[in-house]
């Protein structure tokens, strides 16, 4: 989903969609947020990146990711990931490039989110074990359908 983020800039990707998103936005900790609440709650979530010149929103259901882009018109993207999917890129993403996100406002010398260093380590650490319970239920139950099924 996400690219490296440098200087302040990062390159989000969902299926055919490809955007940039400004450091505007808290991105990472604001991605997290939405994925906690949307898996633990099992309800849609939406977060608003800032292209700077436009922007869009992209939000998670437990069936499908929608992305609503606002620029010279309004376009709709629809991809075929869940709110699992995108909390399994999110959190491999950001693990991948763990030091580049902790100071991705560079632009700004690392000052606009100094909060960033104790809040993505934490919410990494809560989406991870959400994803893992979430997974947990899933088979279970799909596995108690296959029985009855049966």
């Amino acid at each position: 989903m996400f690219s490296k983020p440098h200087c302040g800039w990062v390159t989000v990707t969902l299926g055919e969609f490809t955007d940039r998103a400004s450091y505007l936005t808290d991105v990472p900790v604001d991605c997290l947020d939405a994925l906690i609440f949307a898996v633990d709650h099992y309800r849609p979530a939406a977060i608003r990146f800032d292209a700077e010149g436009w922007e869009y929103t992209i939000t998670f259901t437990m069936y499908e990711t929608y992305i609503v882009r606002i620029k010279d018109c309004t376009e709709l993207f629809i991809v075929n990931e869940d709110m699992i999917d995108i909390a399994k890129e999110v959190i491999s993403d950001i693990e991948r490039d763990y030091k580049s996100w902790m100071d991705w406002d560079d632009f700004n010398d690392g000052e606009l989110y100094v909060d960033d260093a104790i809040e993505i380590p934490e919410k990494l650490s809560i989406l991870k074990a959400l994803v893992k319970k979430h997974e947990k239920n899933v088979h279970g139950i799909k596995w108690k359908i296959g029985l009855i099924k049966i």
